[in-house]
């Protein structure tokens, strides 16, 4: 199957071209057109990062399993995370437009609150402050643990 695309337009000038031809099976194509997200992060991938050894190159966690106890070293993407666990329907809207919209937003601010207060080396003020309380509550209630908890209280009323 030949694709063609058109490109972004500069100016007055319209871009088109052609790709090499790539044969797909019809799952395939599918997963390559959908662009939907299913590795959902319930610890978010810059706070992970801020856990990361800047003289290790590789840029990867140690982490520690109680559960299963064990270790392991792995990249923040592998980890803090699991399929689906964003996921909300909505009528007419893609199924990972919360993880897109909602949970972006809030780790984009954080980041930046965050940021200030290793840098400045102090706790921030006004907004920031509530951006912060707020980030912090979302770590501590948006997780598998409580999840469960919650599932499990609404089954048992």
């Amino acid at each position: 199957v030949k694709v063609k695309r058109d490109g972004p337009k500069w100016g007055s000038s319209r871009f088109i071209f052609f790709e090499k031809a790539v044969y797909l099976t019809e799952t395939q194509l599918n997963l390559f057109m959908n662009d939907t997200s299913r590795n959902h992060h319930y610890i978010p991938q810059f706070y992970l990062r801020g856990f990361l050894n800047p003289s290790c190159p590789k840029k990867q966690l140690h982490v520690i399993d109680k559960i299963k106890k064990q270790n392991f070293v792995t990249t923040p993407r592998n980890v803090g995370s699991q399929r689906d666990f964003n996921r909300m329907e909505i009528p007419s809207k893609p199924i990972d437009e919360a993880e897109k919209q909602v949970f972006t937003l809030l780790d984009r601010e954080a980041a930046k609150v965050l940021k200030y207060t290793a840098d400045n080396e102090t706790l921030p003020k006004d907004t920031k402050m509530g951006t912060l309380i707020h980030f912090i509550a979302f770590l501590a209630a948006h997780n598998p643990y409580i999840r469960n908890i919650l599932i499990n209280a609404e089954t048992e009323l």
